[in-house]
């Protein structure tokens, strides 16, 4: 059975109350209501002064076509080489990402001057229609950048600039220094010229801000704030957004960005057959100055010698040497190309501008696998070179590139070397002629000479002039391939979160306190509640004694009616169930440290007892401080100590009291050795004639947790009575209560906690303490419970509610 018992209190103690700790949080409400009222306010404050950040974006597709090889002028494109069909679409958004596309749209929109409505927390950007004026200027110096300036306003026409840079003068049109400037009038700050022109109506007083920001400080604050994406999975369109502290300038630049990216594809797709064009040109120039000048030999041949048509034979031949002329014409071309790709490639780290080779007829697949890989690492490097970020790769990609240009070296001379070889094998078809040539009359032989310098010559010519108007033909066919599908929009304000806000300081506002408050109790080590000594004890509880707001600790004598009085009471009923068989009882009331109420208690208890009509005598025992005589308005000057050394009788020392039933034994003088003269054989003597003359001897003595003096007058004892304070003792301290039960089992050793608030912070009022001390201990005690809070007490006196709310927190 002890064992059933023993695990069930185990258990007990194991278990958690939730009710308990919603009782602790409740008990602190003016926190709660504190914090949510500091938590909800810091919200409010982080709402109204948190300068907003707003978001918009829009919507661009790259590439409108499906197959750019299909059909038409993609199709002719590819075919002459000036479209990349390994061009990705991550290429695209690195380049949406690069430097070069955002200095390119900050040339044409006037970011560089940031305007400001200064308030008296914080400060709003303006823009657009929002600007009260805008200064005019041709070009910022660069020392002007990052220069902030303050704008005051002081009439309909006048204002004052005050900068963060005092060492330069405002200089006005007439040469003199001036503090006061006016709108429209031009001025100089040493060579920059600028003036304000007032756009609205300006209110005296106004505070502004201009901030000049330079160049690469724009380009990083936009490229932070700047997000490319696709718009959906495979698909070719991206979203871009962007965030800032004013919409209509999100808008404007997205906007002009957009169209800036349009224009830039454009102009890169445009380079390619330009470049075809300018080494064509080149080519032309060249070829014709050769041809001019064969076709000048050529007439003055056939007109010195008056030929016209040559023979039948002649032509045959003639007609024969045209086809491989004509071969030899393409192989000469490709074999010029071939030098120009080769020095192209070894002069030059960028190879993006190269001229197409299928443009120049050269259809070999491993050249132009090759040349196209280092076309796009090239473009690839560029790109992210040009970001504001540069990318750790660009050193893997030259790595790369140097790789493809030895390979494409290899190829190049391989294709040179596989040239030469065949242009050998037209020279020898060609001369095979010669033989069949020398037979014709020499007048004849000479103009086929000339005829075949000519037909060479007219054929690179020809041949030049259709890769021309391929060339012109592809330029006239670029068109843009990326379009704008939604304009920029705003998508509304981003921050600060208002309802966010509100949330979060809402329950920051409960939980810090909560945590304060479980962190608080988890770290208190005082007894809270009836629980607290069960953990440590198994001793009843005689009673629960409510706090004292009186002055005098003579409660019950002074006032009967009051609860604490009945408290008391309800503990007189209960020692009537213990040590039952002891007709006189001897009662030790004793606590762990001092200021727990342990005299409060004793004389109380003798007060109440005596109001019953019993006889009852208290012993103020605690010698080294003595309190008992200052209560009922006496002089420690004679008392046990006086009679335990001999100096005084019993009776001398015996102290009479307003209520006749009830006699004091103070402690008298304080000796040098409290503990032996209390185990002297005088103070037995003194305990046994008490007994004679009275039913209860109250002992009143020194705290267990200091001296050992209660543990050794426990011998005289019929009754043990341990005080517990409320949130006053220290869970540790209770270890004398089990010290004090475990050498005495035989006692009836009971617990008074005393000091109860009228509502605990624990959940413990009066009416549930009693009935579950007197079930838990002796089943008794029914009838006490029986009136609380009815109207029988006397009236406790109302307290302000600022001293009861002083009250709870102590």
């Amino acid at each position: 059975m002890a064992e059933n018992q023993e695990l069930e209190f185990r258990a007990d103690e194991g278990s958690i109350d939730i009710k308990v700790y919603l009782f602790k949080i409740l008990r602190f409400w003016y926190l709660l209501v504190l914090g949510v009222l500091i938590g909800v306010s810091g919200a409010y404050l982080v709402n109204r002064y948190t300068v907003a950040t707003y978001r918009a974006e829009i919507k661009i597709l790259l590439d409108d076509s499906k197959d750019k090889g299909g059909s038409g002028a993609e199709a002719f494109m590819t075919a002459i080489g000036y479209y990349n069909p390994r061009l990705t679409f991550e290429n695209e958004i690195v380049k949406l990402k690069s430097r070069t596309l955002l200095n390119l749209t900050l040339d044409e929109l006037d970011f560089e001057v940031s305007y400001y409505g200064v308030g008296r927390v914080v400060s709003n950007e303006l823009y657009g229609e929002g600007l009260p004026f805008k200064i005019v200027y041709d070009s910022i110096p660069e020392r002007m950048e990052g220069q902030v300036w303050d704008i005051f306003i002081e009439g309909p026409e006048v204002f004052r600039i005050e900068r963060n840079e005092k060492t330069e003068e405002v200089i006005n049109s007439n040469g003199s220094k001036t503090e006061q400037l006016r709108f429209n009038e031009i001025y100089s700050l040493d060579t920059f010229l600028f003036s304000f022109r007032a756009l609205k109506e300006l209110d005296n007083g106004s505070h502004y801000r201009l901030v000049f920001q330079s160049r690469n400080g724009l380009v990083k604050t936009l490229s932070s704030n700047f997000l490319v994406e696709p718009e959906a999975k495979g698909a070719s369109a991206v979203r871009m957004e962007l965030k800032g502290p004013n919409e209509s300038k999100l808008l404007t630049f997205l906007n002009r960005f957009s169209e800036r990216y349009i224009e830039y594809s454009l102009e890169e797709a445009r380079k390619k057959p330009e470049k075809t064009l300018e080494f064509i040109n080149e080519q032309l120039a060249i070829i014709g100055d050769s041809l001019t000048d064969v076709e000048v030999d050529r007439q003055a041949f056939r007109s010195r010698n008056r030929i016209t048509n040559i023979s039948e034979e002649g032509g045959r031949i003639y007609d024969k040497l045209d086809g491989l002329i004509t071969q030899k014409t393409v192989e000469q071309m490709q074999q010029r190309y071939y030098a120009y790709l080769s020095s192209y490639v070894e002069g030059k780290t960028d190879i993006e501008d190269i001229v197409a080779p299928s443009a120049m007829g050269v259809q070999d697949p491993v050249l132009l696998n090759v040349l196209q890989q280092l076309m796009e690492l090239s473009a690839q490097r560029k790109q992210y070179q040009e970001g504001v970020k540069q990318s750790l790769d660009v050193g893997n990609i030259d790595a790369q590139l140097n790789l493809l240009k030895k390979t494409l070296k290899e190829n190049i001379r391989s294709a040179q070397k596989a040239g030469e070889m065949r242009l050998s094998e037209l020279n020898r078809q060609i001369g095979q002629f010669d033989s069949e040539i020398s037979r014709l009359p020499e007048t004849e032989r000479e103009l086929l000479g000339i005829e075949r310098k000519y037909l060479l010559n007219e054929s690179l010519y020809n041949f030049l002039l259709q890769k021309k108007a391929e060339s012109e033909i592809a330029k006239a066919s670029i068109v843009a391939d990326s379009k704008i599908i939604d304009p920029a929009m705003s998508i509304g304000k981003i921050a600060p979160k208002t309802t966010r806000n509100y949330v979060i300081g809402l329950m920051l506002g409960l939980l810090l306190p909560i945590g304060g408050i479980l962190l608080f109790d988890f770290f208190d080590n005082r007894v809270h509640s009836i629980e607290d000594v069960k953990r440590v004890s198994k001793a009843g509880v005689l009673g629960l004694i409510g706090h004292n707001d009186r002055e005098s600790n003579l409660v019950v004598l002074d006032h009967p009616k009051s609860s604490v009085s009945e408290s008391f009471r309800a503990v007189r009923t209960n020692i009537n169930y213990l040590s039952v068989d002891s007709e006189k009882r001897v009662i030790l009331l004793t606590s762990s440290i001092s200021g727990e109420g342990k005299t409060f208690c004793s004389i109380n208890l003798a007060s109440v007892i005596a109001l019953s009509g019993k006889r009852v005598v208290l012993l103020g025992l605690d010698l080294r401080k003595p309190k008992i005589f200052d209560d009922f308005g006496l002089k420690n000057e004679k008392g046990i100590v006086n009679y335990l050394v001999g100096e005084a009788r019993e009776d001398e020392i015996i102290n009479a009291t307003k209520n006749e039933n009830l006699h004091v034994i103070i402690s008298g003088p304080t000796p040098p050795n409290p503990a032996e003269l209390l185990m002297g054989k005088r103070f037995g003597q003194l305990i046994d004639s008490l007994k004679t003359q009275y039913d209860y001897i109250i002992m009143d003595t020194p705290p267990m947790g200091l001296v050992a003096d209660a543990n050794d007058l426990m011998k005289y004892a019929d009754v043990g009575i341990y005080v517990v304070r409320q949130a006053y003792t220290r869970k540790p301290l209770l270890t004398s209560l089990a010290y004090l039960e475990e050498k005495h089992p035989d006692k009836s050793i009971s617990i008074i906690l005393n000091d109860l608030g009228a509502s605990t912070s624990y959940g413990y009022g009066y009416g549930y303490g009693y009935g579950y001390g007197y079930g838990y201990g002796y089943g008794y005690g029914y009838g006490y419970g029986y009136g609380y809070g009815y109207g029988y007490y006397e009236e406790e006196k109302s307290k302000p509610w600022w001293r009861r709310l002083i009250k709870k927190k102590s």
